[in-house]
């Protein structure tokens, strides 16, 4: 695979709820503000920032724990299903699709060309379908060339590079 990837964008099969986030070509920073009209009490926490990061993390695979707020709420989230489309380096295309409730929640769409919603996909037009957490980790390590870092999946590489852990870089 190429040198590169990018997140292109991340949405779920509930737009009137959880709105699209289409991501810049290069920097993307996720920003909230209070506008002087809303009041003064108003803060700029809780207002979803980092929950963008672990809807990222989620359609990576996270694996499946009690305390995750999707999991916590699944009574509210259970009909969720949410995206993530990636551009590799090579121009290639991976979309992501993973269900807060079902048994095999995964299902993976490799395209040479961006499809911008691919909630409207046939499930035959899917390149897998259907697949358990750790199958389709396997998949998306070979997808996405690390296969090379063996034994250690990409999962493992994305917190060592870059994401702080407490007491850790």
């Amino acid at each position: 695979m190429g040198e590169s990837m990018r997140l292109v964008r991340l949405y779920s099969n509930q737009p009137n709820i959880f709105s699209p986030i289409a991501f810049n070509e290069g920097l993307s920073v996720v920003l909230a503000e209070i506008r002087r009209d809303q009041g003064k009490r108003k803060t700029v926490h809780n207002l979803g920032k980092s929950t963008v990061a672990r809807l990222i993390d989620f359609c990576l695979l996270k694996g499946r724990h009690s305390s995750f707020f999707l999991f916590k709420h699944e009574d509210i989230f259970a009909n969720f299903t949410f995206f993530l489309e990636l551009q590799l380096g090579d121009g290639n295309y991976i979309t992501v699709a993973r269900s807060v409730d079902a048994k095999r929640p995964v299902s993976i769409l490799t395209s040479t060309v961006d499809v911008p919603d691919a909630t409207e996909l046939e499930i035959d037009q899917w390149s897998h379908v259907g697949l358990g957490i750790s199958p389709a980790k396997r998949l998306l390590d070979g997808l996405f060339g690390f296969s090379v870092i063996s034994p250690y999946d990409y999962r493992l590489f994305r917190v060592e590079c870059g994401v702080r852990r407490r007491g850790r870089r």
